[in-house]
């Protein structure tokens, strides 16, 4: 990823083995959109108490551009969309 974006977490050898398949999610699934819809990755999270995950977060960015709610709507439907994909693949 360029050096617009968030810098994304590496995945370290003393995780669990749920902790690095999520994050690992969680980074293919913010460089996906991010490259997709021209957004900028400002943070990225997940909650896991006892390793069973309760959320994951992926926080953007839009530049200068003005949206209607409508757009908005539509954008966060297809971000979702393709977190979604990237969790099933």
């Amino acid at each position: 990823m360029g050096s617009k974006h968030y810098a994304l977490q590496g995945v370290d050898d003393d995780l669990e083995p749920a902790v690095k398949l999520v994050i690992k999610i969680r980074n293919e699934a913010a460089e996906k959109i991010a490259n997709k819809y021209d957004l900028k990755l400002v943070g990225a999270g997940s909650s896991m108490p006892s390793c069973v995950v309760h959320s994951i977060h992926l926080h953007f960015m839009i530049d200068g551009r003005p949206f209607t709610k409508d757009v908005a709507r539509e954008l966060l439907l297809h971000c979702a969309h393709d977190l979604l994909e990237v969790i099933n693949s």
